[in-house]
């Protein structure tokens, strides 16, 4: 169809299972020093609510949405900024600075629900630094 500029697919993203989380500590992590950003701004945007859990978390960032995350032996989805997954609501961010350095407070990671299901769509504009 002429003038379309986005494109759907079928295929539904679901972190009930398996979820993939790295391990943080309160420094920046070496590979981040000499690494860098391979894109500029990131969009998620939930399909869904989540009955409980399934946060997006920044943990080095310093700021502070929800409070009362306990998430047992997932320390990591107990520090730093978590953004709860509601449905049609978005988050947007930055992965590097304007000096075009990445920017360790965007590292982020996606918590598995606790109950229900998580679906949401990325949206990534890569960059060429010439």
């Amino acid at each position: 169809m002429p003038g379309q500029l986005l494109t759907t697919s079928k295929r539904v993203t679901s972190h009930a299972k398996i979820c993939v989380l790295l391990g943080f500590d309160s420094r920046t992590p070496q590979q981040l020093k000499y690494q860098e950003a391979n894109r500029f701004v990131t969009l998620f945007l939930y399909l869904n609510d989540v009955d409980e859990g399934g946060e997006t978390v920044f943990p080095y960032s310093p700021e502070r949405l929800v409070t009362n995350i306990d998430r047992g032996a997932m320390s990591e989805c107990s520090e730093g900024l978590a953004v709860p997954p509601t449905r049609l609501h978005a988050a947007l961010f930055y992965a590097q600075t304007g000096a075009n350095d990445l920017d360790p407070k965007s590292l982020h990671g996606g918590c598995p629900p606790a109950k229900g299901v998580k679906c949401k769509q990325r949206f990534q504009h890569p960059i060429d630094i010439i």
